[in-house]
């Protein structure tokens, strides 16, 4: 693996200044120290922040299953929105499997993507690099967030580094919280009709990144009118629904 950690460790810190390069424990845990004082800062800057001012990743996945411990990861997206606007930014890429690991016939016939889609495609961490490296410091949106969490997660651990701590927000929350007449666990198609979001390349990772963006372009709108402007509004509201 020539992911080289304390490389990532400046990319996750943003900052162009460098800690120490060497590996030993101590100078990996001032650079946790340092990685988690530099985001609690941010996150406390972020929190009277207007929602229309902060800049969003939206992400999806492709997985084997829903298994994070015995299913794998087979496709990552995410798509980048500034304020109110999605930016045409964008990362997708398709992720190798074990060699003893197939894709089940019904996730293939879900997602499209075949075994020979995935000759050539990076590895699992290679992917979820790729991933961190755009996502930045940056608030992270997904639907069904903690499926796409616990398998970023899961590599994330198995390259030697800390799970994802960025501010999140689950879409199927916070739509559930403001329509308390919707179920609990609203199926991305809900938000999609309800918010005349047209439903294309829908079980493909950058598909549900972009259906998820616009569904949140959308989702902003309504949560202005129900009084909640700010980040730190949009995680009471999660706390308190």
């Amino acid at each position: 693996m020539d992911w080289n950690r304390a490389g990532v460790f400046s990319r996750l810190l943003g900052k162009s200044r460098e800690l120490p390069l060497t590996l030993d424990g101590r100078n990996l845990l001032a650079q946790a120290q340092y990685r988690q004082a530099m985001r609690e800062s941010q996150q406390a800057s972020l929190w009277d922040t207007p929602l229309e001012e902060i800049r969003y990743v939206v992400v999806d996945t492709e997985t084997t299953g829903f298994n994070s411990v015995s299913d794998h990861l087979i496709s990552i997206a995410a798509v980048e929105v500034q304020g109110e606007r999605m930016t045409g930014r964008c990362m997708d890429t398709r992720v190798s499997l074990p060699p003893d690991v197939t894709i089940p016939q019904v996730v293939a016939d879900l997602t499209g993507i075949t075994m020979t889609d995935l000759h050539g495609a990076p590895g699992p961490i290679e992917a979820v690099r790729q991933f961190i490296d755009f996502l930045d410091q940056d608030v992270l949106i997904a639907h069904f967030a903690k499926h796409d969490l616990l398998f970023i997660n899961k590599y994330l651990r198995q390259a030697g580094f800390s799970d994802i701590e960025n501010r999140v927000l689950d879409t199927a929350n916070l739509y559930s919280s403001l329509h308390k007449s919707s179920p609990r666990h609203p199926a991305l198609e809900e938000l999609l009709i309800r918010y005349q979001v047209t439903i294309e390349s829908r079980h493909t990772a950058l598909g549900d990144a972009s259906m998820t963006a616009r569904a949140w372009q959308k989702l902003m709108l309504d949560l202005r009118q129900h009084e909640i402007r700010t980040l730190g509004d949009t995680l009471e509201l999660l706390v308190t629904k």
